[in-house]
This record gives structure tokens, C-alpha cells and sequence, in this order.
């Protein structure tokens, strides 16, 4: 860990140094150290993520650094913009306005904590080393066949503990490994939230720990981790807010549809839990964006409903039956047409046979039993009379 925080203050200064040999001189060949250490920070932060995954305090100080170096590079890439575009004189008011200096102080300051808990940490393992061993060399000294089988026995523990150790590490990059694959590969938007309270444990915001690929895709947000949801979305409703503290509260998983208005009016699906125990305010969350599924259920159900009207209200009577005959439904105009709503009989109920139709000179039309039941058997495509 200290050799990758040293290599990380190494690759920094690079960046800062081309960037400044190119203000100062605005040679492009200047710029090669600063666009070979872009992604190689991004790397080396990962690596130590992944290097203190045990540790939270270490975590907390990574995500922050995280943060901090995106604010330092967006100064270093507008300062170059500004030499490229309008010189020497304006690049150099620009460096001076956007306090760079502030960013790498803060830089300094968290990669120097991070090293000293390292360091302190590493002082710990030396002396309990040492006095592992001191215990050691007096079990040899006790004389004869009993120090020689205690140092094969000793022999035999260090190795299988070496041997534990190295398992377990391995062990841990394959689960590191299986978790960051499937994190990426998901098509459902995957984060983690640090629940936000105030003093009366009311939620007020939440801060992103994590997101995979597809939480840009189905929110529309980007370089969201490390800041805070008001950071990005000033407007978000509070509602959000309560669900994930009710859920960091009560431990209890909540799977609902909500929508965002402040994300453009998108529908969302989500399934939200917490990590870890009670006293944990860290809350994952799985979702993904409906909003074309809810808008589609909502087109069908004004088509639903246009069409409702129309058979109801419509002017022509309309009625429908099933294959054996039975009515299944009319319209008001056709209770009007016929004088009365129809009574379902006894046996077959079949309409056509219970409902008398009449000509307009009185008399009983003698082909509608007949016709309408070719229609049911599939006999003629129509009747049209």
C-alpha cells in the first residue's frame, strides 16, 4: 500500500509537471508525461482500493481522494485548454483563479494520512514479529528434542499459516475479481449509498459510494461517485431520500416504482437494501429505467379507455356473443334497440335464440338463428343484412 501511494504521489507530479513545462513553454512534447499518467492514477487508485478493501477508514480516505483528483485534473486539463487557445498570460491567470494548489494540498493531506496509518500499522507487524521470534529462539534454547520438535512444529505452523494466508488472498482477488465482472456485465444500474442524516436523524441526502457502468446509462448522470445526490441533482424530491432511510434504519429490503421528476420524469424499478449491520447507513440499490414501459401501459390504458367511450356511447347498437352463442356484452344502444336488457335462460342461453328480431313491417326475421350460428361455427366469414 505505501509503495502505491508513493507511486501515486510520483504519477501526479509527472501530470503536474508536464502540464506546467507546457504552460510555460507551450511545446507540445511537454504534454506526453501528463497524457501517460491520465489512467495510470485511475489504475493505481483501483489498486489500492482493492489492496485496503478490510480497512474503512482507508477506503473513506480513497474515495475522497478519488474525488479531489478529478477536481485536480479538471484544473490541469482547463489550464492547457486555456495556453492552446489564448496563450501564456491567460493560462497563467487561469491557474492562478482556479487554486490548484487547494486540490493538491488536499491531495497531500490524505495520501499523507493514508501512509502514516500504513506505516503505524507496519510498525505493529515488525515488533509483533520480533517478539514472535524472541519467543521462538527461547523455545529452541530449552534444549535438545524438545527445541527441535518445537521449531518443526513451529516450522509446520508457519507454513500452513503462509500457506492460509496465500489462499486466502487468492481466494479474495477471485471473489474481488467475480464481484468487479459482474458489477461491470449487469445491464440492471447497481449502486451504493452512504445515507446522509441530520442532527434528528432525519435523511436529507445520500453520497454514492459505488456505480457500475449501466447507473450513467439508466439515470443519465455521470462521475457520480464520491458526491452527493443534491451535488448533482439540486432538485431531487425528498422522497428518495426517505426511502433509503427508512431502509438504513430498519434493515428491512423495500422494492417499489418511483418516479423522478428531477431526472427528467424517469420511472424507476428499484429493489434497495442494507449493508451491513444496524449501526450501518450504507444502503445498495438495484434498479432500472421504466420510464418507456409506464408510458407505454399508460398509452394503452387512454386507448383502453377511447375505446370504452366509443362502444358505450357509440350510435350503432353492438353486442358480442361466444362461440356457443352466450351474450357476452352490449352497448346502451343496443339495450335501447331491443327495449330491454336481455335475461340469460335456462340449458344453452344462447342470445340469438332467446331475442326476438323483427322486420320493420312486424315481421319475426326467420334466418337469424341460422346465420348467426354459421358465423359461430366458422361457416361464413360474415353476416351483413
Amino acid at each position: 500500500v505505501i509503495s502505491q501511494l508513493d507511486g501515486f504521489m510520483c504519477s501526479l507530479k509527472d501530470a503536474e509537471t508536464g502540464q506546467r513545462g507546457f504552460v510555460i513553454t507551450g511545446q507540445a512534447e511537454y504534454l506526453q508525461p501528463y497524457n501517460a499518467t491520465v489512467d495510470l492514477l485511475a489504475n493505481q487508485l483501483e489498486s489500492l482500493r482493492l489492496l485496503t478493501v478490510d480497512n474503512p477508514r482507508q477506503q473513506e480516505r480513497i474515495a475522497a481522494l478519488t474525488q479531489v483528483l478529478e477536481e485536480k485534473m479538471a484544473v490541469l486539463k482547463e489550464t492547457i485548454a486555456v495556453r492552446q487557445t489564448q496563450g501564456l498570460l491567460a493560462a497563467s491567470q487561469a491557474i492562478t483563479a482556479l487554486s490548484g494548489k487547494k486540490s493538491m494540498d488536499q491531495i497531500r493531506a490524505l495520501v499523507g494520512q493514508a501512509r502514516d496509518e500504513e506505516t503505524n500499522n507496519l510498525k505493529i507487524h515488525t515488533s509483533q514479529s520480533s517478539k514472535d521470534s524472541r519467543h521462538t529462539l527461547q523455545a529452541m534454547l530449552l534444549g535438545g528434542t524438545l527445541g527441535a520438535l518445537a521449531l518443526l512444529l513451529l516450522f509446520v505452523c508457519l507454513h500452513q499459516e503462509r500457506a492460509s494466508r496465500r489462499q486466502a488472498k487468492k481466494k479474495l482477488r477471485h471473489i474481488a475479481s467475480q464481484y468487479q465482472m459482474l458489477f461491470d456485465s449487469i445491464d440492471e444500474a447497481f449502486c451504493i449509498v452512504e445515507v446522509i442524516f441530520d442532527d434528528s436523524k432525519v435523511p436529507v441526502d445520500y453520497r454514492f459510494l459505488e456505480v457500475n457502468p449501466a447507473f450513467g446509462k439508466q439515470t443519465g448522470m455521470s462521475h457520480a461517485t464520491g458526491r452527493r445526490m443534491l451535488e448533482l441533482v439540486p432538485d431531487m424530491e425528498a422522497q428518495w431520500f426517505e426511502i433509503y432511510g427508512k431502509v438504513a434504519m430498519t434493515g428491512e429490503p423495500h422494492r417499489f416504482v418511483n418516479e423522478a421528476k428531477a431526472l427528467d420524469g424517469r420511472w424507476f424499478d428499484a429493489y434497495a437494501f442494507r449493508l451491513g449491520g444496524p449501526e450501518s447507513e450504507r444502503v445498495a440499490v438495484l434498479f432500472r429505467d421504466i420510464s418507456d414501459r409506464v408510458k407505454t401501459e399508460e398509452a394503452m390504458r387512454q386507448s383502453e379507455s377511447r375505446f370504452r367511450a366509443l362502444f358505450d356511447w357509440g350510435p350503432i347498437a353492438i353486442f358480442s356473443s361466444d362461440t356457443q352463442g352466450r351474450l357476452q356484452e352490449c352497448n346502451r344502444a343496443a339495450l335501447e334497440l331491443w327495449g330491454t336488457e336481455p335475461v340469460a335462460l335456462e340449458g344453452d342461453n344462447t342470445f340469438f335464440t332467446a331475442q326476438a328480431v323483427h322486420l320493420s313491417d312486424g315481421t319475426l326475421t326467420p334466418t337469424l338463428q341460422a346465420r348467426t350460428a354459421d358465423v359461430l361455427k366458422g361457416n361464413i366469414p360474415a353476416v351483413d343484412d
